[in-house]
């Protein structure tokens, strides 16, 4: 499943590696795709590759959702056994979805990237690393990069949560409850390569002061009795 907001140009080439990789490592195969109300030209292209890849199917908003609610939406409609999930922009690679499938065990729920190392300029750097402590510490969360967008889960312990935050907490509280679960939890360092187009939308001030002032909503919330 592949989130899309003004991603025309690296969108292609992700859904033709996860059709190559996904058909040597799984015996049934979709292809997901949320439009999140993208103004570039995404959604003539992904009419394009509906006509090349059978399998993929694309799940339009008619205005801009966010990364949380298009995440969301997208794993919960997935149909397999298990579902993955990253980026759209290209700064991973679906090919490596391989090394999730090799650590999978019986009662894994979730394989989740880390990166070995981040290509982002150096003020996403910092940010980035100072929200992965503190929440990590905050919210008490084991996984060593909760903010690597790179995830295989078992599509039976997704039914089992129900995520609220449809911003940029909602990967912090979708970890969370899956933590909580209590099954097994794997790690695999996965590359993270410098965008080639556009730009974040999850690095703007608003989002950031959003983020800023959801965080301790989000605590509240997981620890309410």
């Amino acid at each position: 499943m592949f989130p899309c907001y003004n991603d025309s140009r690296t969108i292609g080439d992700l859904i033709s590696t996860a059709d190559r990789v996904g058909r040597s490592v799984a015996n049934k195969l979709e292809i997901i795709v949320v439009n999140d109300g993208s103004t570039d030209n995404s959604s003539q292209v992904l009419i394009g590759l509906q006509k090349e890849f059978p399998i993929l199917t694309v799940i339009s908003h008619g205005k801009n959702m966010g990364y949380g609610a298009t995440i969301w939406h997208g794993l919960k409609s997935a149909i397999c056994d298990y579902v993955f999930y990253t980026d759209g922009d290209g700064q991973y690679d679906p090919a490596e979805l391989e090394k999730l499938v090799e650590k999978l065990g019986p009662d894994t729920i979730l394989v989740n990237g880390y990166k070995t190392s981040r290509n982002d300029s150096i003020v996403r750097v910092v940010v980035g690393n100072l929200y992965n402590f503190f929440v990590k510490a905050v919210f008490n969360i084991k996984l060593k990069d909760v903010d690597c967008d790179f995830r295989l889960f078992r599509k039976d312990a997704l039914d089992r949560i129900d995520v609220k935050e449809h911003g940029g907490t909602m990967c912090l509280e979708m970890v969370k409850k899956i933590e909580r679960l209590g099954g097994e939890i794997r790690e695999v360092a996965v590359s993270h390569y410098p965008r080639k187009y556009g730009k974040s939308q999850f690095f703007k001030l608003k989002n950031l002061l959003t983020v800023f002032v959801d965080v301790p909503k989000l605590f509240l919330m997981l620890n309410r009795k």
